[in-house]
Protein backbone atom coordinates (compact mmCIF):
# COMPACT_ATOMS: atom_id res chain seq x y z
CA UNK A 1 0.00 0.00 0.00
CA UNK A 2 3.15 2.68 0.91
CA UNK A 3 4.33 1.93 -2.28
CA UNK A 4 1.09 3.06 -4.55
CA UNK A 5 0.63 5.68 -2.36
CA UNK A 6 4.10 7.02 -2.92
CA UNK A 7 3.64 6.13 -6.80
CA UNK A 8 0.70 8.22 -6.79
CA UNK A 9 2.47 11.10 -5.04
CA UNK A 10 5.66 10.72 -7.29
CA UNK A 11 3.28 10.89 -10.34
CA UNK A 12 1.21 13.90 -8.99
CA UNK A 13 4.46 15.72 -8.57
CA UNK A 14 5.44 15.05 -11.87
CA UNK A 15 2.46 16.05 -13.95
CA UNK A 16 2.35 19.51 -11.89
CA UNK A 17 5.58 20.36 -12.24
CA UNK A 18 5.09 19.15 -16.43
CA UNK A 19 2.00 22.05 -16.18
CA UNK A 20 4.29 24.49 -15.25
CA UNK A 21 5.92 24.69 -18.36
CA UNK A 22 4.96 26.82 -20.84
CA UNK A 23 6.54 27.42 -24.43
CA UNK A 24 5.38 30.91 -26.54
CA UNK A 25 6.50 31.65 -29.94
CA UNK A 26 7.34 35.29 -30.54
CA UNK A 27 8.00 37.49 -33.54
CA UNK A 28 11.46 39.40 -33.91
CA UNK A 29 13.18 41.03 -36.32
CA UNK A 30 14.48 38.66 -37.15
CA UNK A 31 11.21 35.92 -37.63
CA UNK A 32 10.18 33.61 -35.33
CA UNK A 33 11.42 32.65 -32.02
CA UNK A 34 10.63 30.56 -28.52
CA UNK A 35 10.43 31.03 -25.05
CA UNK A 36 10.29 28.65 -22.62
CA UNK A 37 8.61 29.51 -18.83
CA UNK A 38 8.73 27.31 -15.74
CA UNK A 39 6.56 28.56 -12.80
CA UNK A 40 5.87 32.00 -15.13
CA UNK A 41 9.66 32.48 -15.25
CA UNK A 42 11.66 32.90 -18.44
CA UNK A 43 14.02 29.67 -18.41
CA UNK A 44 15.08 29.71 -22.35
CA UNK A 45 14.94 32.58 -24.60
CA UNK A 46 15.58 31.61 -28.85
CA UNK A 47 14.73 34.65 -30.63
CA UNK A 48 16.64 32.72 -33.24
CA UNK A 49 17.76 29.80 -34.57
CA UNK A 50 19.67 27.48 -32.25
CA UNK A 51 22.56 25.35 -33.20
CA UNK A 52 22.99 27.14 -36.93
CA UNK A 53 26.10 30.54 -37.19
CA UNK A 54 23.83 33.64 -37.86
CA UNK A 55 20.62 35.19 -36.26
CA UNK A 56 18.05 34.35 -38.19
CA UNK A 57 14.49 33.52 -36.85
CA UNK A 58 12.57 30.54 -37.76
CA UNK A 59 10.82 31.36 -41.00
CA UNK A 60 7.34 30.74 -39.77
CA UNK A 61 5.51 30.48 -36.18
CA UNK A 62 4.99 26.86 -36.97
CA UNK A 63 8.42 26.08 -37.31
CA UNK A 64 9.15 27.60 -33.93
CA UNK A 65 6.73 25.86 -32.24
CA UNK A 66 7.86 22.32 -33.52
CA UNK A 67 11.39 23.31 -32.41
CA UNK A 68 10.31 24.88 -28.92
CA UNK A 69 8.48 21.70 -28.27
CA UNK A 70 11.38 19.41 -28.65
CA UNK A 71 13.10 21.54 -25.79
CA UNK A 72 10.09 21.39 -23.80
CA UNK A 73 10.46 17.42 -23.93
CA UNK A 74 13.69 17.67 -24.07
CA UNK A 75 13.38 19.67 -19.99
CA UNK A 76 10.61 16.96 -18.94
CA UNK A 77 12.63 14.21 -20.12
CA UNK A 78 15.21 15.83 -17.26
CA UNK A 79 18.30 16.51 -20.12
CA UNK A 80 20.26 19.59 -19.21
CA UNK A 81 20.76 21.63 -21.33
CA UNK A 82 18.34 20.90 -23.53
CA UNK A 83 20.56 22.20 -26.83
CA UNK A 84 18.76 21.12 -30.43
CA UNK A 85 21.73 20.42 -32.79
CA UNK A 86 21.81 21.01 -36.76
CA UNK A 87 20.62 17.32 -37.09
CA UNK A 88 17.62 17.41 -35.00
CA UNK A 89 16.56 20.78 -36.42
CA UNK A 90 16.84 19.31 -39.98
CA UNK A 91 14.86 16.53 -38.85
CA UNK A 92 11.82 18.54 -38.01
CA UNK A 93 11.93 20.32 -41.13
CA UNK A 94 12.84 23.45 -39.42
CA UNK A 95 16.42 25.15 -41.13
CA UNK A 96 15.75 27.66 -44.07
Amino acid sequence: MGTLVGLLVLSGWVLSTEERIELETQHTAAGWGYRIKQNSRVMIDQPTIPAISGTKGFATRQNAQRAGELVVSKIRAGRFPPSLTPHELDSLGVLP
